[in-house]
């Protein structure tokens, strides 16, 4: 029995070291595939890339504590390299590559393999690609240029700073506890956005149609909206700081429980939007019931000028606070200011889009 025993410890000890032996070779293989797909990032052929971009995917799933946080900063690393937006995009580099890093790390299962994980996708152009039915979650965007269509998005906690978002259409997308700061959205359309909990700077909106919007628990200073349309907009437990609502209409919308200090509505237009905020110092001069068209433009605040500021249109509730406003009547001086603030918008935008194409020819 003993010697029984004695052959079974020794055949135990074998066993163990082969074991460790076998995960010893099965970690040298793990490690030189692993290798081996980075290497396969710097190809030149895109189904190399492809299948590099695959097998580090591959990879995280098998061994998600080793890899996952790797391959994750490898391919968006990967893809701010090749997507600069100051350069000029590469026409060896497929489209489709960053399209499938994007898939596999924000949608479906990467969503679960990559969780708590945060992107870093500043200083990219993402024009060419499709960020639908995604999550972004405490992702850097910051100076980026975001595609024309979203929707299903969760931005949620993320950063925008001094990013583009022009003639983009979002649509059934979160932008929840976000930090935006010096973003431009001209000629933008958002449809049932979320942008509660988010601190918003210095930002501008040109032109652009707001339906089913909420701004709740919002902190709102320096944003400009300059002719802009908004539908179902509800604005609940916020504070607005020296903003402007220049010749913008309001259909079906709601100011309550914020609120508003040095916020003008020059030559807005209202109609069945309810008030129960403190407002502070802010203008409501030229103020008229909603304009025709959602596409406003500036000969429609032209022809407002002179005419009575109509107090009516504006649906006032019990706890509603008006201190120290001003209801005067638009006058000259005061178009010219929007529209000043208008051309200058647009002309800003404008140089931001020739310049990269002078260089480009040059």
């Amino acid at each position: 029995m003993q010697a029984t025993n004695i052959g079974l410890d020794l055949q135990s000890i074998a066993i163990n070291k082969q074991s460790e032996q076998l995960e010893l070779s099965r970690n040298g293989q793990v490690d030189e595939r692993f290798k081996n797909a980075v290497e396969h990032l710097g190809h030149e052929k895109e189904p190399i890339i492809l299948g590099g971009i695959v097998e580090l995917h591959q990879i995280a799933k098998e061994d998600k504590d080793k890899y996952a946080a790797v391959v994750f900063n490898i391919l968006t690393s990967f893809v701010r390299s090749n997507l600069k937006v100051k350069n000029k995009v590469d026409e060896n580099f497929s489209p489709t590559i960053a399209q499938t890093i994007i898939d596999f790390l924000f949608k479906n299962e990467g969503l679960i393999l990559y969780a708590d994980l945060k992107a870093n996708l500043s200083f990219c152009n993402l024009l060419s690609l499709d960020l639908s039915n995604s999550k972004f979650i405490k992702a850097d965007f910051s100076f980026s240029l975001i595609p024309s269509e979203i929707s299903n998005v969760d931005f949620s906690n993320s950063k925008f700073g001094k990013t583009e978002f022009t003639i983009s259409k979002i649509k059934n997308t979160t932008f929840k506890g976000s930090d935006f700061h010096e973003c431009f959205f001209n000629l933008c359309e958002f449809d049932d956005v979320d942008f509660s909990d988010s601190e918003m700077k210095v930002q501008k909106f040109i032109s652009s149609k707001f339906y089913n919007v909420k701004f709740e628990n919002s902190n709102l200073y320096e944003i400009d909206f300059i002719l802009c349309h908004f539908d179902d907009l509800f604005l609940d437990k916020s504070v607005v700081l020296h903003s402007k609502f220049f010749g913008s209409n309001f259909i079906n919308s709601f100011f309550t429980n914020s609120e508003l200090t040095n916020v003008d509505f020059l030559a807005s237009g209202f109609s069945l939007t309810f008030f129960n905020s403190d407002c502070f110092n802010c203008n409501f001069s030229g103020v008229r019931s909603k304009y025709d068209s959602e596409f406003i433009e500036l000969e429609d605040i032209k022809n407002n000028i002179g005419l009575n500021t109509d107090k009516d249109v504006i649906k006032v509730l019990e706890k509603n606070l008006f201190e120290k406003c001003i209801w005067d009547n638009l006058k000259n001086q005061d178009y010219l200011e929007i529209e000043k603030e208008f051309n200058l918008a647009e002309e800003n935008w404008k140089k931001k889009y020739e310049l990269p194409k002078i260089k480009e020819l040059d």
